[in-house]
């Protein structure tokens, strides 16, 4: 509840008193926050036919491409962060997950 209060304040500083000459950023960046909504939508629909392991894996690989634009490095990132989060989800936190998709699990 406190961060919740400190948030709601500092955007109302925000909507009462706005810079004068914001500084937005270009071009380059809207597409990059566009494709990450896109990979995200695309993450929400897909998590339950292709299981979690699968839909996370493509998901992260194509937010840490955005990141860091190696596709090897990406990879690996996106197939680590998607095991890391089954094993932590599943384990720790008790959730059942599909962890592949329901055709391949019988």
């Amino acid at each position: 509840m406190m961060i919740a209060s400190v948030a709601v304040i500092c955007g109302l500083v925000m909507i009462m008193k706005p810079d004068q000459e914001p500084e937005w950023p270009g071009l380059t960046t809207f597409m990059h926050i566009g494709f990450a909504v896109v990979a995200l939508v695309f993450y929400a629909y897909t998590l339950k036919p292709l299981g979690f392991l699968v839909s996370t894996a493509i998901a992260g690989t194509a937010v840490s491409y955005l990141i860091e634009a190696r596709a090897k490095n990406a990879v690996v990132t996106g197939v680590l962060f998607s095991g890391a989060l089954f094993l932590i989800f599943k384990f720790i936190f008790g959730l059942s997950l599909f962890a592949l998709p329901r055709w391949l699990m019988g």
